[in-house]
């Protein structure tokens, strides 16, 4: 883009001095040669043109340089959406041609296993490799509004995870997750906007500490210090989870199931929260319960699914020396914490595949769903950190592509989660999600 001190003042200064130029020229060409007449109106053309400064000149060139590196990606981008899209269409034309010519009923396009509560063939074994990736900056209050912690961490990980069709009604999952990078990054100008910054002035006022304005630059270089000092979090491997899916009613138009698993406190939980915790600390028993719909010969599913998740323990609760995050030390402690009450989490999803446009789209599926988590509140034996339930809205898109109608045992999977709101949730809960998970499927 030309900057508007070069695009409105030098060209119009230009301008102004070859017009001048012309007006004594029209006075003196009777008097002049044609031969002087041009040599005078390059030298004036000359003037005019080194007039400009070298910085004027250097700050055009790079503009230029800027234009047209914009123009050439933006127009390779054009040309890579448009060559996606035609071959993409083409592709779908041709399909719809070929099976117009061959009107012959052709075997569904659809799967039960765009439904959420799908179990697995007897027999068979589906291994998932999944890739993750969290980020998050702020945290909803009690009032609905989005706050910035002062920070952001991004989390990677991954997940395998182990599925068997014992009977066609029942499959059995076993699932690890490992945090493989736990990085939290910061500006130190932006913190006297977080909520670091408000709860350690809270805490200097209601001790009766004048607060001045070096006291306001000591608490951001205090909290600058422990986020470098904490700059890398926990990582290892996170909560382990088992469980069964049962599936009651299984019709060509209705799915109901109902699962049961356990959540094993075998993440790292003990430890500052500067350092982000990877795990829950709690044995954790959760009842799930799927009902799906499906449409237009399977290609089209609607499900709901609720679980309900209960705190099976109690665990030693992480101490904050001197009541103090930023430190980033546990002081002894024979406080002990647990959940009060369930944990509801609900989705609503709908999934379709492309094979309802045409046979030869069925390896390509798609979904979107809502999601609503209330988690129950944090107790001790002493207090009670969080009286309150902290819930989120968010949404869920994914994208599928599956090699299973080609006779081939590969599936993937691209998740994004988007959190759209929520109260009393703390800073992981507002993560943005993206998954990727590659499904591989044996029989023995």
């Amino acid at each position: 883009m030309v900057s508007k001190d070069v695009s409105a003042l030098d060209f119009s200064k230009t301008a102004g001095t070859l017009e001048d130029f012309r007006m004594v020229e029209v006075h003196s060409c009777y008097r002049r040669k044609k031969f002087d007449f041009l040599i005078s109106y390059f030298k004036s053309c000359a003037v005019c043109f080194f007039q400009k400064t070298k910085a004027q000149l250097h700050e055009q060139k790079e503009n230029l340089k800027k234009r047209n590196s914009y123009f050439m990606s933006y127009s390779i981008k054009k040309i890579l959406h448009i060559f996606i899209f035609a071959c993409f269409t083409s592709y779908s034309f041709a399909g719809m041609k070929v099976e117009a010519k061959n009107p012959e009923k052709k075997p569904s396009t659809g799967s039960k296993s765009l439904a959420l509560g799908a179990t697995l063939p007897k027999g068979v074994f589906r291994a998932n490799v999944v890739t993750f990736l969290s980020e998050f900056d702020s945290q909803f209050n009690k009032d609905g509004k989005r706050e910035f912690i002062g920070s952001q961490i991004n989390i990677n990980g991954m997940a395998f995870a182990l599925e068997y069709g014992a009977t066609d009604k029942l499959s059995l999952q076993f699932k690890m997750p490992v945090v493989m990078y736990n990085k939290l990054s910061y500006d130190p100008k932006r913190i006297k906007d977080s909520v670091a910054y408000d709860k350690v002035l809270t805490g200097l006022k209601k001790k009766g500490v004048a607060i001045a304005s070096d006291t306001e630059a000591q608490i951001i270089q205090n909290i600058t210090d422990s986020f470098q000092k904490h700059s890398r979090g926990i990582a290892g491997v996170g909560d382990i989870e088992v469980g069964g899916l049962y599936n009651w009613v299984s019709t060509d138009r209705f799915l109901f199931s109902t699962g049961l698993g356990l959540r094993l406190p075998t993440g790292k939980y003990y430890t500052p929260i500067m350092q982000r915790p990877i795990g829950g600390g709690l044995w954790i028993l959760g009842l799930q319960n799927n009902f799906d719909v499906s449409f237009l010969d399977q290609n089209l599913w609607l499900s709901f699914r609720h679980q309900g998740e209960i705190a099976m323990s109690q665990a030693k609760a992480p101490k904050e020396k001197d009541g103090n995050s930023l430190l980033g030390e546990l002081e002894d402690s024979d406080e002990t914490f647990s959940k009060e009450g369930l944990t509801h989490k609900v989705t609503l999803q709908s999934s379709g595949s492309f094979g309802a446009l045409s046979h030869h789209l069925r390896f390509l599926s798609t979904s979107l769903a809502y999601q609503f988590d209330s988690v129950a509140p944090t107790v001790t034996n002493i207090a009670t950190y969080e009286k309150e339930r902290s819930s989120t809205h968010s949404v869920v898109w994914n994208i599928s592509a599956s090699a299973l109608p080609y006779k081939i045992p590969l599936a993937l999977d691209v998740d994004l989660k988007k959190p759209l709101g929520g109260t009393n949730a703390g800073a992981s809960q507002t993560a943005m999600t993206t998954t990727m998970n590659l499904k591989a499927y044996f029989k023995f």
